[in-house]
C-alpha cells in the first residue's frame, strides 16, 4: 500500500511540475507578438485546404530565369563557398554600373542581400532603434511594418500616413509634420507594393528633401523597378543622397523568387554599421544565387523587356474581373507598374450588415471556423479561396483602413489567369448578391 501510495504521490507531483512547467514555459518575445501575422503564409494555409485554388495573391512572377544563366551559375566549384559579406566583387561591379546607367545613382556602395526584404531588414537594423519614429504610407509594403514590429517599433512609433485619394501617392503633407515631429525614417515603394502605382519623379524629390532638411533617412523599395507599364507618362526614376538608401532586387524581373537576390545602394559611410548586420544575419547572399544574378546582368535588358510587356495582356484580364466592382462605385488603382492592381470595396459591400454573416455561414459550409474578429476583406479573401478557387491579398493587412483586396497578375500564364479572372468576377458578384438581398440565404 506504501509502495502504491508513493507512486500515486509520484504521479501527482509528475502532474503538478507538468503544469507548473507549462504556466511558467518562456514565451516568444514580445515584440515578435507583436508584430503582424504573415498573409502570405495565410495565403498558404488556404491553398492547402483547397488545392485547386487559383492564387491571384503572392507578387510573384510566373517565368523561370533564363535557362543559359542557371547553366553558367551552378557550373564553378566556388559557389560552394562564402563570399566577401558585400557580395561577389563581379556582381558588384556590374550592379555599380546598372546603377550609374539605368537609375543615375553615382555616389552609392552596393551591398548584396538575400532577398530585398533582407536589405531592409539590415537598413532598419543599422539605422533606427526601436523609439525613433518611422512614416510608412498605407497600402503599404506588410514586409516592411513587420520588419519595423520586429525590431522592436511601437505602435505609437509607426507613424502611418495615407495617400492622395486620385493619384494614390502618399500624402507628404503628413511626411512633413512627422518630420517635424521627429520622425527619424520614411519608407516608400516604387513602384508601390500594394497598390501598382509608379511615384512620379517630383514626388520622391520632394520627399528626400523633406527627410534632407530633417536629418531624416528616407528608404526606396525598388522591387519593381522594370515593371514600368507606362514609360513614357511614368518612367522609373530614384533619388539619391547622403539620406537615401535604395533597395533592389532580382526576385521579380528576372524570376528568381526562390534563388533569394537582393541589393541595397547606399552612402559610403554606412558601409560599417551594414556589414554588422549582414554578417550577423546571413553573412552573405548565397553564392550560387549570386553567380546567377551575375549571369542575368550579362545577358542584358531585351530577356526581362520582353516578360514585362506581356504582363499588358494579363492586367487587361483582371481588371476586366473587378469592372462590376467599379460600376458599384468602387475604386481601382494601379497599372502605371508593379504586378498589382488595388480595388477598395464600394460602399455597398463595405458597410453591409448582412455581408459578414452570411460570407461567414458560407464559409462554415466549407469547413472554416468564423473569426468574428477578422476584418471584412479578410473574410471576404477566405471565401474567395474556399467558394470560388481563388486567392487574393486583403487590403487590411496592407494598414488599408478601407476594405480592399491587393490582386497580382503576374503569377501565371495568361491562359490559367484568365480563369483566376471569372472565378474572381463569379465569387465578386455572389458576395454583392448577398450584401443586397440580407433576407436570402447565403450562397456560393
Amino acid at each position: 500500500r506504501c509502495m502504491l501510495l508513493g507512486r500515486r504521490g509520484l504521479l501527482h507531483l509528475a502532474m503538478l511540475r507538468a503544469v507548473r512547467t507549462m504556466s511558467t514555459a518562456p514565451a516568444a518575445a514580445g515584440r515578435i507578438r507583436r508584430t503582424d501575422d504573415p498573409i502570405i503564409v495565410r495565403s498558404q494555409e488556404l491553398r492547402r485546404l483547397n488545392p485547386s485554388a487559383l492564387s491571384l495573391a503572392q507578387g510573384v512572377v510566373h517565368w523561370a530565369p533564363p535557362p543559359e544563366a542557371v547553366a553558367e551559375a551552378v557550373a564553378s566549384p566556388a559557389v560552394h563557398s562564402y563570399s566577401p559579406d558585400d557580395g561577389l566583387p563581379p556582381l558588384c561591379e556590374a550592379l555599380s554600373a546598372e546603377l550609374r546607367h539605368r537609375h543615375a545613382l553615382d555616389a552609392v556602395d552596393v551591398m548584396v542581400t538575400s532577398g530585398a526584404n533582407q536589405a531592409f531588414m539590415n537598413v532598419v537594423s543599422a539605422l533606427v532603434d526601436a523609439e525613433d519614429p518611422v512614416v510608412v504610407f498605407a497600402p503599404y509594403y506588410f514586409n516592411h511594418v513587420m520588419a519595423l514590429q520586429m525590431t522592436g517599433a511601437s505602435p505609437e512609433r509607426l507613424r502611418v500616413g495615407g495617400r492622395d485619394a486620385e493619384t494614390y501617392e502618399p500624402d507628404l503633407e503628413f511626411l512633413r509634420r512627422e518630420l517635424a515631429g521627429g520622425a527619424r525614417m520614411a519608407v516608400v515603394t516604387n513602384p508601390c507594393n500594394p497598390s501598382g502605382v509608379m511615384l512620379r519623379r517630383s514626388t520622391l524629390e520632394a520627399a528626400s528633401a523633406m527627410c534632407a532638411e530633417a536629418g531624416a533617412w528616407l528608404v526606396v523599395d525598388n522591387t519593381y523597378a522594370h515593371f514600368a507599364h507606362e514609360p513614357e507618362r511614368l518612367p522609373h526614376a530614384c533619388v539619391q543622397g547622403e539620406h537615401v538608401l535604395n533597395i533592389f532586387s532580382f526576385s521579380k524581373a528576372y524570376g528568381m523568387m526562390g534563388w533569394r537576390v537582393g541589393y541595397v545602394a547606399y552612402p559610403p559611410r554606412l558601409r560599417e554599421p551594414l556589414l554588422k548586420a549582414q554578417d550577423t544575419i546571413a553573412i552573405c547572399c548565397p553564392t550560387p544565387s549570386q553567380s546567377l544574378a551575375l549571369a542575368c546582368l550579362r545577358l542584358g535588358d531585351t530577356w526581362v523587356q520582353e516578360h514585362v510587356a506581356r504582363l499588358r495582356d494579363a492586367r487587361a484580364v483582371v481588371e476586366g474581373a473587378l469592372e462590376p466592382l467599379q460600376e458599384a462605385g468602387g475604386r481601382v488603382y494601379g497599372g502605371s507598374g508593379a504586378i498589382y492592381l488595388f480595388a477598395e470595396l464600394p460602399a455597398a459591400l463595405s458597410a453591409s450588415a448582412s455581408l459578414r454573416p452570411r460570407l461567414a455561414e458560407a464559409l462554415g459550409a466549407a469547413g472554416l471556423p468564423p473569426d468574428d474578429a477578422a476584418p471584412l476583406d479578410q473574410v471576404l479573401g477566405d471565401y474567395l479561396a474556399l467558394v470560388h478557387g481563388v486567392m487574393v491579398v486583403p487590403g487590411s493587412a496592407c494598414g488599408n483602413a478601407t476594405p480592399s483586396l491587393r490582386l497580382s497578375y503576374a503569377n501565371a500564364p495568361l491562359a490559367v489567369l484568365q480563369e483566376a479572372a471569372q472565378r474572381l468576377r463569379r465569387g465578386l458578384g455572389a458576395a454583392a448578391a448577398m450584401a443586397a438581398a440580407p433576407g436570402e440565404a447565403a450562397t456560393a
